[in-house]
């Protein structure tokens, strides 16, 4: 299953293209988050090596900017995962619609790497159904290497991956008005935007076996996105009403995994998120002017808005004939 995941040819590389294979389950056209059952996206439970992975603010997972980012975790990170449309068992908890469980790569004994780039140019985009074809560009490159410190002792794994995509998007001649222009030059405006999407994610996970009975491991996953002109697609917009959006995501996870008897198991885990969401506006201080039938001017109203979650989780369960669990959870949020 690791290989399969490795080389399937996925647009953009996110693993999360796999899961709406599944049977029930689709991506939401708003916000892009992983809809299970009919549910909404963010009744949707994933986890990543048996820790949430949820945003508890926006929903929908870590590190995707509420879909605007270009992915969360590498595609070279998974090594398997799991679809549970219903009846997942009550560890799994704060679901509404269906599970997606993760697990990420680690180290072997043997040195192993990769790596890649892509490049999608303009010439190679299809044609669209409707309307002309936009101006793009998307590039995509990163690796991965892995091996062991001290074999079937100690193991190591790291990946990165980045993409810039940009997409030149024309505004309607109907917003480009000369009078208004000329009336007031302060809400003038190129002929067309160039829209970006930029993100990098970075990942590494070290395992230690101290026995056969007894395995730690500890990781950890970076990812930042920039979209200048990202805040909409609209043609009826001008260059200065729309706005930067951002991204800064860090997770942090240990685990331990112990065998105490036969009869007699624990699985603990400690996860610490902390993640960075600001939205600016382009700084110009121009009102929000709509006209209606027309377009937009000046600088969208709801900008600026800066949100911080800071995240502690500590999940323990204990197994002796029936499962027994417990989970600790701390999200102070700053906006």
């Amino acid at each position: 299953l690791n290989e399969q995941i490795k080389s399937l040819p996925l647009n953009g590389r996110d693993f999360t293209s796999l899961v709406y294979l599944t049977p029930e389950t689709r991506r939401e056209s708003q916000r892009g988050y992983i809809s299970i059952s009919g549910q909404r996206g963010i009744n949707t439970n994933v986890t990543v090596d048996g820790v949430d992975y949820n945003n508890a603010f926006f929903g929908g997972q870590y590190g995707t900017a509420e879909g605007r980012a270009p992915l969360a975790i590498s595609q070279e990170s998974i090594k398997e995962f799991a679809v549970i449309t219903n009846g997942a068992s009550a560890e799994f908890g704060r679901s509404g619609g269906g599970f997606v469980n993760v697990i990420t790569k680690s180290g072997t004994n043997d040195y192993h790497g990769s790596a890649f780039y892509y490049w999608q140019p303009q010439d190679l985009a299809s044609d669209p159904p409707v309307g002309e074809k936009l101006d793009q560009e998307k590039k995509q490159f990163g690796g991965s290497f892995g091996g062991a410190f001290v074999k079937d002792k100690l193991f190591f794994f790291t990946s990165y991956d980045q993409q810039d995509q940009s997409l030149t998007i024309p505004i309607d001649p109907r917003v480009l008005d000369a009078d208004i222009f000329a009336k007031y030059p302060v809400l003038a405006s190129p002929p067309e935007y160039v829209q970006t999407r930029d993100g990098r994610v970075f990942f590494t996970r070290f395992d230690f076996f101290a026995s056969p009975q007894h395995r730690f491991m500890a990781r950890m996953n970076y990812g930042d996105y920039e979209g200048i002109n990202g805040t909409s697609t609209s043609p009826t917009r001008t260059e200065s009403y729309n706005g930067i959006e951002g991204m800064f995501s860090r997770s942090y996870v240990a685990s331990y995994s112990g065998t105490w008897s036969d009869n007699l198991l624990n699985d603990f885990n400690f996860q610490y998120v902390l993640e960075d969401t600001p939205r600016r506006d382009k700084g110009l201080g121009l009102p929000d002017i709509q006209v209606r039938g027309i377009g937009n001017y000046g600088e969208v109203s709801f900008l600026p808005i800066t949100s911080t979650a800071d995240r502690t989780t500590i999940l323990s369960t204990l197994f002796r004939n029936v499962p027994m669990g417990s989970s600790i959870e701390m999200t102070p949020w700053l906006s």
